[in-house]
């Protein structure tokens, strides 16, 4: 596993999650971690890194390979530019990307989990599954306490995956340009 800290340098971390056999133990799948704006609570500073048109990329082809209707390269940018605590967690099979999961602080004890997805090829692996627990893991130890995330309802499989993870609901948004409710989640690191 490789993280991007604030110095636009990748190092390496140790393999210890993403370098195990999944379930038949013939395919091995690598995480690639990026970690942008390390988050510095003892000093209150922010470092904050620039997101590389390369991860753009790689995040805008597995928005494509995900959702019936991906973000464009703009929405990302405006999205996630100049985000605090950005954590971006990608799921590699050889040198194909097979699985995201990107988040950003929401508040100094809040983490927000805004997009992640599992290409269809890839799913039913446990792949969604290691990317929470790793982002989950990630966040913990940049001293957030809490988890957001949203999702619809449409779909369940990341509705059962988070309440499976330990997430709980605590409400419902309607927004008014959206035809479908959002369940909102939250969970205690």
């Amino acid at each position: 596993m490789l993280a991007a800290g604030g110095n636009k340098t990748l190092r390496k971390l140790p393999p210890r999650l993403f370098n195990s056999p999944w379930r038949s133990g013939a395919r091995r799948l690598m995480t690639l971690a990026y970690r942008l704006g390390q988050h510095e609570r003892s000093s209150g500073n922010q470092k904050s890194t620039a997101l590389t048109e390369e991860l753009l990329g790689v995040l805008l082809a597995l928005e494509e390979k995900v959702f019936p209707s991906p973000l464009s390269r703009e929405a990302l940018r405006a999205r996630l530019g100049d985000r605090k605590g950005l954590v971006i967690l990608v799921a590699w099979h050889g040198d194909t990307p097979c699985g995201y999961k990107v988040g950003f602080e929401d508040s100094p004890e809040v983490f927000y989990s805004w997009v992640g997805g599992v290409a269809p090829q890839y799913r039913r692996l446990g792949i969604a599954r290691k990317l929470l627990d790793e982002q989950h893991r990630v966040v913990k130890s940049m001293g957030f306490a809490y988890v957001r995330t949203s999702t619809k309802n449409k779909y369940r499989e990341m509705l059962l995956l988070n309440i499976k993870a330990g997430f709980d609901v605590v409400g419902v948004q309607k927004k008014l340009k959206e035809a479908e409710q959002s369940i909102l989640l939250e969970k205690a690191l």
